[in-house]
């Protein structure tokens, strides 16, 4: 499934960072299933991010040796894609 994606910048070593835009109902029960949140980074790692500067291989090792600022800064864009709640403010807006 072809899925909409958006780039980030990560703050320190400015590498580009494609990730979904979203996550599907699916994903978000396989991320939390059985064992909460006790590999939480590692699997939404694996399922959101795409790419790191073009390279789709070692994703999970390349994000972990980022800085510690950029790691953190891909994750909470992660945990922003996980809990998106825009579908809310525009359904809103439309009344």
């Amino acid at each position: 499934m072809n899925r909409e994606t958006k780039t980030i910048k990560t703050p320190v070593g400015q590498k580009e960072v494609v990730i979904n835009s979203y996550m599907t109902g699916r994903e978000k029960r396989e991320l939390f299933k059985q064992d909460g949140d006790k590999n939480y980074d590692t699997k939404s790692i694996k399922m959101c991010v795409m790419s790191i500067d073009g390279n789709k291989e070692n994703i999970l090792d390349n994000v972990l040796d980022m800085h510690g600022k950029d790691y953190d800064f891909v994750l909470d864009e992660i945990t922003n894609t996980l809990n998106d709640s825009s579908f809310l403010v525009q359904k809103t807006e439309k009344k």
